[in-house]
């Protein structure tokens, strides 16, 4: 959504968070750019996440990105951005901020124009905080026992960015397919994608990349509650994987088949 934002003119990767977003704080958002916090490079340390943990009504709030980004925005970072990596839920946060302020939209609404729709993917949305309303929804589960239980995790409104989507097999594949080796990014922004930010992590944009000796692997997983989800994608013979789960299973067994089928290291 970003790259595609970018090729429109309304983004830049590299403009600081203090000129996207004027309220954030200047001495963390003048160093902060929109690259570092797609790559989890920001240095910001997350505020949000360990009081929402604490409060189960920010969890459950209606409140806008921005209006938590202005709560919990925090004034330094841990680190110089873009030398070390840390997966911070508030990241994620800022990004749909940042989106719906330069662009005057719902970040869901622009998911539905700049994504679905093109892309022609009839099967996946961005689930509500409830799970509501998802047709043919499988209910995710702590385990693969008999005395598994249900395991339901909220879905935070505010943190969509951060991963709060669904979808099916066939709707993946075919995102995958069209999103890097069809003509809904540029070349240009196809290669910011796939570029590695962050060596030690494989982490481009968004996702990791791996690669073996046919090329370079897409690498994006998910997990939410009980769910567990694996896209991968080769560009140089478009073969993909696609693994969901609802049994609370380890993302190192999924991860150890994709890696089977891809003959990688």
């Amino acid at each position: 959504m970003v790259l595609r934002l970018v090729e429109m003119g309304l983004l830049r990767l590299d403009t600081p968070l203090s000129t996207l977003l004027p309220d954030f704080p200047t001495s963390s958002g003048a160093t902060v750019t929109l690259a570092h916090l797609l790559s989890n490079t920001s240095g910001l340390p997350d505020l949000l996440m360990p009081a929402a943990k604490a409060n189960s009504d920010l969890r459950t709030s209606n409140a806008s990105a921005r209006e938590m980004v202005s709560r919990f925005a925090p004034t330094e970072t841990k680190f110089v951005p873009g030398s070390d990596f840390d997966y911070a839920f508030m990241n994620w946060v800022i990004a749909r901020a940042v989106i719906e302020a330069q662009t005057g939209a719902r970040f869901e609404d622009l998911a539905q124009s700049l994504l679905f729709e093109p892309m022609g993917l009839t099967n996946t949305g961005i689930a509500s905080r409830g799970f509501e309303g998802i047709p043919g929804l499988v209910p995710a589960f702590d385990g693969q026992t008999v005395a598994a239980q249900l395991d339901m995790s909220t879905c935070y409104g505010y943190g969509a960015a951060s991963g709060t989507f669904y979808s099916d097999a066939a709707d993946l594949l075919t995102f995958a397919d069209r999103l890097l080796s069809g003509p809904i990014l540029t070349p240009q922004s196809k290669s910011d994608l796939l570029n590695v930010r962050y060596l030690q992590e494989g982490y481009a944009l968004g996702g990791r990349v791996r690669v073996g000796s046919a090329g370079p692997v897409a690498w994006e997983t998910g997990s939410v509650g009980g769910y567990k989800s694996l896209l991968t994608y080769r560009p140089s013979d478009r073969r993909s994987v696609v693994v969901l789960n609802n049994t609370d299973m380890s993302q190192t067994t999924l991860n150890n088949f994709a890696t089977t089928i891809f003959d990688l290291p």
